[in-house]
């Protein structure tokens, strides 16, 4: 919102490159993209935030933003391992992403990939990735600062303009249908497919998702990043696991 009060008019563009995301979204937001835009998919305030507060839901924005590492080659799967491939761009990262960096580091090399992606089930690494990416969208005007309170404790909660989800709605709808997905848009996709969350995000998502898997059958990346979500779903199940049988 303007001095005034008034809310700034919303952006009629519809981002449908890479290019033009950069433009947008600024360095950081294209480092971030697919975590940036699951935050717009998916954060909204019900009973309670359906991002912030859901420990799945932020397990998968914290493997959202590992895949935009690995996209920016900061970050590579070799051998089913987590390596870092650019030591110095992992620690040039803000220290807004200090969380998500110091776990990237404290990562071994030899170890299996599963047992590296249990940093994305740590709440310091999601609450403080999820407040780096909502700053820098607050910046954006993509999003609204709210305050909600939740067990006597308040939760900073960035929920996107209504003109700033349909945008990502549109976005997506493209990358499902187009014959030239970006890597942000099929990490996104293997996301919300892993999450069985399509139906809730697209219109139509049954026959919009069939037709894609059957273009991306053979689609190595696709493919390769499936297979990390397939690991990290694992890594998920069994931390809630432990979380229900510590709490019960």
């Amino acid at each position: 919102m303007d001095s005034a009060g008034c809310r700034y008019p919303p952006s009629r563009k519809t981002w449908y490159s890479e290019e033009e995301t950069s433009l947008k979204w600024g360095m950081m937001m294209t480092m971030l993209a697919t975590a940036s835009r699951f935050l717009l998919l998916t954060e909204r305030i019900e009973q309670k935030p359906l991002l912030r507060t859901r420990f799945t839901n932020q397990a998968y924005f914290v493997l959202a933003a590992i895949f935009d590492l690995i996209t920016q080659g900061v970050l590579g799967v070799e051998n089913q391992r987590l390596v870092v491939r650019d030591a110095a761009r992992l620690a040039g990262l803000p220290d807004s992403l200090g969380d998500l960096k110091r776990d990237i580091q404290k990562t071994q090399p030899d170890n299996a990939l599963e047992t590296s992606l249990s940093l994305i089930t740590s709440w310091d690494v999601a609450n403080s990735t999820y407040d780096a990416v909502g700053a820098e969208l607050l910046e954006e005007k993509r999003v609204e600062r709210v305050i909600f309170q939740n067990n006597l404790k308040p939760h900073v909660i960035y929920e996107p303009t209504s003109s700033s989800r349909q945008q990502m709605v549109d976005w997506l709808t493209n990358q499902l249908t187009t014959l030239t997905p970006t890597q942000s848009g099929l990490d996104l996709i293997v996301i919300l497919l892993q999450l069985d969350a399509m139906k809730w995000v697209v219109s139509d998502a049954d026959d919009r998702v069939a037709n894609f898997k059957q273009r991306v059958s053979t689609n190595g990346q696709f493919l390769s990043r499936q297979a990390i979500a397939e690991t990290a779903a694992e890594v998920i199940t069994q931390k809630r696991f432990w979380l229900d049988s510590w709490l019960s």
